[in-house]
């Protein structure tokens, strides 16, 4: 029998009149359509989340949280702009993809209960009102790969390689990570490489070290051109930080002295 014919059999037998209080159960919803619903599902989900997977485990009242530095809202859409165009020049092997939240990251991306959302924001709060704001800064030739931990996106990024600014940051990871550890959450990665994610494709870039490295070649080639011509986007002032769990989104103002 189709999918077609089983539905109709279903909704036969489900629209019956209910004389008896102790009227025997529906009918199991058939597995066929189950699967057809399923796989139609699974489409949605997947074209709008463009391929990518979540990177942990969902667990039901859990939200995702992350801390992180933005790149300047009045500069992101000029940035993300460039980023597409910047397309156009490198090697058609992967479906590149220009980040949408543009920031340096200061924490993994993790679950946690919502009763813990406001301690731990708070405490972060009264942490990173304790640094002053400061200036971040890179180069083209700055740019670099990165694969998240399951191989399954692969992103390219301005490596932050400054000492003075690897030192600040470093700090400021460390309290997020005391903050962490409190409510037994991941912490940050050991020894980070920090850097400002521009785009993204799905899969491992690294798989062909050759391809790679040209596609690499043709973004760095592109990016000092754009350099030479503006060289703001290659900085900016940092004022706050930002917190984000599920739709909710805080900001973290540092000091002005």
């Amino acid at each position: 029998m189709n999918s077609l014919k089983l539905l109709k059999a279903y909704d036969s037998s489900s629209s019956s009149e209910e004389t008896e209080e102790d009227q025997t159960d529906k009918l199991p919803l058939p597995e066929e359509i189950k699967q057809l619903y399923k796989e139609k599902c699974d489409e949605i989900v997947n074209t709008r989340h463009q391929g990518r997977k979540r990177s942990f485990p969902h667990v039901r009242g859990n939200w995702a949280t992350h801390i992180g530095i933005p790149y300047p809202y009045k500069k992101t859409l000029d940035l993300i702009n460039e980023v597409t165009n910047s397309f156009k020049g490198v090697p058609n092997t992967h479906e590149w993809n220009a980040m949408k939240d543009v920031h340096i990251s200061l924490s993994r991306t993790v679950g946690i209960p919502y009763h813990v959302i406001t301690p731990l924001s708070t405490s972060l709060k009264d942490t990173f009102r304790k640094f002053t704001c400061f200036e971040m800064f890179f180069t083209s030739s700055d740019l670099h790969f990165y694969v998240n931990d399951d191989k399954t996106r692969s992103f390219l990024g301005f490596k932050i390689i400054t000492p003075p600014l690897v030192h600040l940051l470093s700090r400021m990871v460390k309290h997020v990570d005391d903050a962490m550890e409190l409510y037994k959450l991941d912490k940050y990665y050991e020894n980070p490489s920090f850097h400002l994610s521009i785009a993204w494709c799905l899969g491992n870039i690294n798989d062909n070290p050759v391809a790679s490295d040209e596609i690499l070649s043709s973004f760095r080639k592109y990016w000092s051109d754009i350099e030479d011509e503006d060289s703001s986007f290659f900085s900016f002032t940092v004022p706050h930080i930002v917190f984000k769990s599920g739709c909710k989104m805080m900001t973290f103002a540092l000091s002005n002295s």
